[in-house]
């Protein structure tokens, strides 16, 4: 009979550390002929997809172990206390001493997110406001679209996914309250996300307009009636031309 023994391990991968996500607390026990290896898989954003392998010292680590089944393989989500099931029997035939695990993550999915322009934003035409997202594949580019209800405005930028891009909002964009932002992955054109509603409103207020115009003529107004004949409330004008009575001679 063949004995296999296993080492609890606590591992973090610095490839997997480097792309955002993290394997921490794998371990493993045996049930019978199947040896079930633990692991928790944190990733950096909701709804992020996995391919996960797993590999064994038995081989030192040259090739991924195939007689397994549970949390491995494509589209596995993150989450605590992951499962795979290893049918040791089947993989190795002859083997007696002690074999440690490990467990291997590599991104396939990360869900694009917008995280601005936020709920009932207001931006102003003729100004640049930071656009921010989350999510898609290191190194690859993005496409970033206006929307209008349900219809596309224009082309806003294609760039690297760097999560950020500064929109220079064109003065003559209408006016409106139900825009929006839709980010899409060039490579992946099913992964995208469109964002909240948020309003383009006009660079100056119209009442910042107005407002000195009417004072102005409210002031014109005033100074033509109080300058007026006689026939207002207000005293009569001097008239520069009238002469002034004589003083008394004192006789």
């Amino acid at each position: 009979m063949k004995h296999f023994f296993y080492l609890l391990l606590f591992l973090t991968l610095p490839l997997e550390q480097a792309l955002g996500q993290t394997i921490t607390n794998v371990r493993a026990e045996t049930s019978g002929d199947v040896i079930n290896v633990y692991y928790d898989l944190q990733g950096t954003a909701e709804g992020q997809l996995y391919q996960i392998t797993l590999y064994s010292s038995h081989n030192d680590m040259a090739q991924p172990l195939t007689f397994v089944s549970g949390d491995t393989g494509p589209n596995v989500q993150a989450g605590a206390a992951k499962k795979i099931e290893w049918q040791a029997k089947k993989e190795i035939l002859r083997y007696t001493g002690q074999i440690t695990f490990e467990v291997q993550a590599s991104l396939l999915l990360s869900p694009l997110r917008i995280k601005s322009p936020a709920l009932a934003s207001s931006y102003k035409r003729g100004k640049s406001y930071p656009l921010t997202w989350e999510g898609g594949m290191p190194g690859e580019n993005v496409r970033l679209e206006l929307f209008q209800g349900t219809s596309k405005v224009n082309d806003i930028a294609r760039v690297n996914n760097n999560g950020t891009y500064t929109w220079s909002i064109p003065a003559a964009t209408a006016l409106g309250n139900n825009y929006k932002i839709k980010v899409i992955s060039v490579d992946k054109p099913d992964n995208s996300h469109l964002s909240e509603n948020f309003a383009i409103k006009r660079k100056v207020s119209t009442v910042v307009k107005v407002l000195p115009v009417a004072v102005l003529a409210g002031a014109a107004v005033y100074l033509i009636t109080s300058g007026g004949g006689g026939g207002g409330n207000g005293p009569d004008p001097v008239n520069p031309a009238s002469k002034l009575p004589e003083p008394p001679t004192g006789q």
